[in-house]
C-alpha cells in the first residue's frame, strides 16, 4: 500500500474524522482549503508557503506527512515538491537533515508521475547522502545489506525510466541474489513481482520488474543466475493448476503468466494455491 494510503487510513482513526482531521491541519499549517482544490483548477506556478512546525512545538512530522498525502491525493505534484523542499529546510535549522527524510518518498513518486525522471535520480542521491551519509558507489559489485534495499523501488526502477537498462538491471539483480544468497526467499510469492508480473511496461517505479529489464537487453530469464531455484520455489500444485510442466518452464520463461494469474487467488498462503 502507498505511503499516501496508510497515512490517510491513520487518520480516518481520530474522533475528528478523516476529512476534518486533514482539514484542521491544514489551518494549523496556515494553508487555505481552496490550495486544495483539483489540479486542473488551480493556478500553475503557484506555491503555497508552509510554516516551520518544528519551531512551533508541533508534532511536525506527522502533521506535514497528512498535509503531503492532502496534496497527493488532490494530483497537486507540483506542490508536494515544493513542499517536500520547505520541509526539508526546516528540518535542516531545526532537529536536523534526518528529520526530514520521510520527505523524499513523496517527491520521488511526485517527480516520477511528472515524468521527470532526472529530478527524481537526483533527489534520490541526496536522500542516500542525508540518509547513509555518503553517495552509493553504484559501481560496486558487493553491497551490504542496508545498501542494498535500497535498489528494489529506487535505483533499479529510475534507472530503467532514464533508459540506463544495463546498471539498473545490474542493481535489481543484487537485490534478489541478496534475498536468494541470504535465505530470505520462502515462496516465489517473495519476489515474483521483482522478476515478472505480465506488463508490456511498467506504468510506475513499484511495477518495473528484471522482465521487463531483460527485454530490453535483449536476454532471457533463463539467463539469470537464480532463474533454477526460482522455479523450483514454486508449490508443485500450481504447475499442475496452471496447466505448465516444470520443465517446460524452465526452458521457456514465456510459461510464467499463468503462473502470476494464480497470485491473486485469496486463499493463497506462502506459494501453496488453494486446496
Amino acid at each position: 500500500m502507498p505511503c499516501s494510503e496508510i497515512l490517510l487510513k491513520e487518520s480516518e482513526g481520530f474522533p475528528m474524522g478523516g476529512p476534518a482531521l486533514l482539514d484542521g491541519i491544514k489551518v494549523r499549517l496556515g494553508v487555505p482549503v481552496s490550495q486544495f482544490q483539483p489540479k486542473e483548477e488551480v493556478e500553475v506556478g503557484v506555491v503555497t508557503q508552509i510554516p516551520d512546525l518544528w519551531r512551533a512545538a508541533e508534532d511536525a512530522s506527522r502533521l506535514y506527512q497528512l498535509y503531503l498525502c492532502d496534496l497527493q491525493r488532490n494530483g497537486l505534484h507540483e506542490r508536494v515538491i515544493s513542499a517536500c523542499a520547505q520541509i526539508r529546510r526546516y528540518a535542516a535549522r531545526g532537529p536536523g537533515r534526518e528529520a526530514g527524510l520521510f520527505t523524499f518518498s513523496f517527491e520521488l513518486d511526485a517527480l516520477c508521475i511528472l515524468k521527470n525522471y532526472e529530478g527524481a535520480w537526483r533527489r534520490l542521491r541526496l536522500n542516500e547522502e542525508i540518509a547513509l551519509g555518503n553517495r552509493l558507489r553504484l559501481s560496486r559489485r558487493q553491497w551490504e545489506a542496508d545498501e542494498v534495499i535500497w535498489f528494489e523501488f529506487n535505483h533499479a526502477p529510475l534507472l530503467y525510466f532514464l533508459e540506463r537498462y544495463r546498471q539498473g538491471c545490474s542493481l535489481l539483480e543484487a537485490w534478489l541474489d541478496h534475498w536468494f544468497r541470504g535465505g530470505k526467499v520462502r515462496s516465489f510469492n517473495d519476489v515474483l513481482f521483482r522478476v515478472y508480473n505480465g506488463d508490456e511496461e511498467p506504468a510506475n517505479r513499484c511495477r518495473v520488474t528484471l522482465a521487463h529489464f531483460y527485454h530490453r537487453l535483449d536476454k532471457c530469464l533463463r539467463e539469470w543466475t537464480h532463474w533454477e531455484a526460482f522455479v523450483d520455489g514454486f508449490h508443485p500444485r500450481l504447475f499442475r493448476l496452471a496447466g505448465v510442466r516444470r520443465e517446460a518452464l524452465l526452458m521457456d520463461s514465456e510459461h510464467l503468466a499463468p503462473f502470476f494469474l494464480t497470485r491473486s487467488w485469496p486463499s493463497a498462503r506462502n506459494g501453496r494455491p488453494p486446496v
